[in-house]
């Protein structure tokens, strides 16, 4: 989680007998390197972001060019005033 903006849906879990929030650590996407073009992020439902999706395949990688992002993009609490 880099963005401040991208803040992940209000989810709670249980853990023996306390209730916390999910930081959705599980969240999972898969990231192709296509030569001569870039990354390729194809993600889920991104609730911990797409930008912060994003920039995790970047550093992971190693490799800064992004060619596309694919998938659901959950935006929750979108402002819409």
């Amino acid at each position: 989680m880099v963005t401040e903006y991208e803040k992940g849906p209000n989810f709670l879990l249980k853990r023996g007998e306390e209730i916390e929030r999910d930081d959705i650590r599980g969240e999972q996407s898969l990231v192709f390197n296509v030569k001569g073009k870039g990354l390729v992020v194809l993600s889920g439902c991104a609730h911990r972001g797409i930008v912060n999706t994003v920039k995790h395949a970047q550093k992971i990688s190693g490799i800064g060019k992004v060619h596309a992002v694919i998938g659901g993009f959950h935006l929750t609490g979108l402002n819409r005033n």
